[in-house]
């Protein structure tokens, strides 16, 4: 098992302590929190794959706040050196060498952000060098699924607005019954 680190966005405003608590007691491996208007629950979640993690925590979230729609996934993106270590199954140390050019091919790219004191990187751009330095020929690049699951979590959210004519005409754009079932 692998641990994988997302955040899902929920269509509610402010929970409620009683919603707050139904979720942590139903889901512990989340964190909720609010910004802007919109509410959040990050992710840690342990399963053999990040397909698996992911749909299981739109599950276990829908389940422990029934009046609750996840309406979108977001990566978690930015990441410290610590992140990273803990992401490549390497140690700080390593890490640290490899940001100051001690160790590996160099040119470790340069942090996105930096924020009291502490670099920032976007885990895609650290995924991509990962790739490049240890010749992976299959990435563990999530992009197209998460690309994917948005649009699905789009769909289910607009199906109960859309005609009869609208779903048979994605139905057949997708030429896949089982997205669109009239």
């Amino acid at each position: 098992m692998s641990e994988f680190s997302f955040t899902l966005v929920l269509d509610a405003g402010e929970l409620s302590r009683n919603q707050i608590n139904g979720l942590y007691g139903s889901v512990p491996d989340s964190t909720a929190s609010e910004r802007n208007g919109k509410t959040y629950v990050g992710m840690d979640r342990e399963a053999p794959d990040f397909g698996m993690a992911v749909v299981s925590a739109i599950e276990d979230v829908e389940r422990a706040l029934p009046d609750v729609t996840v309406v979108a996934v977001e990566p978690e993106d930015l990441v410290s050196q610590s992140d990273i270590a803990n992401r490549t199954s390497r140690s700080r140390e390593s890490i640290s060498q490899l940001v100051n050019g001690e160790r590996g091919p160099g040119h470790f790219p340069q942090p996105s952000h930096h924020v009291a004191g502490r670099a920032l990187w976007r885990w895609p751009t650290v995924e991509r060098w990962f790739d490049a330095y240890e010749g992976r020929t299959t990435p563990k690049h999530h992009d197209a699924f998460l690309d994917a699951v948005n649009a699905l979590l789009t769909l289910r959210r607009s199906r109960q607005k859309l005609g009869l004519a609208e779903l048979e005409a994605l139905r057949h754009l997708t030429n896949d019954d089982a997205v669109v079932a009239v």
